[in-house]
This record gives structure tokens, sequence and C-alpha cells, in this order.
């Protein structure tokens, strides 16, 4: 859970660094990316855990 997190809060970390510095904007990209690719990767681990 929390390393899929972490991927996520990383790829939105660095898309805000191409997106140029950092800034508020950046920040709440980069979480919004993070949320988005931890919601995506439960999905697909949830069902492994229910059997």
């Amino acid at each position: 859970m929390w390393t899929s997190l972490a991927i996520g809060s990383t790829a939105g970390y660095l898309l805000g660094k191409l997106l140029g510095g950092f800034s508020i904007k950046v920040l709440l990209i980069s979480v919004f990316v993070g949320l988005v690719i931890f919601i995506i990767s439960s999905y697909f681990t949830a069902p492994v855990r229910d059997a």
C-alpha cells in the first residue's frame, strides 16, 4: 500500500519538476497523481488479497 503511494508521489513530483519549479500547483498535481496511481494499484491488487 505505502509503496504504491510513494511511487505515485514520486511520479507526481517528477511531473511537477518538468512543469517547472515548485509551487502549490505542482504540490497539488503530485498529490493528485499519487492518489490516482494508489487507487489504480489498489484496484488491481484487491482481488489478490481476497483470494
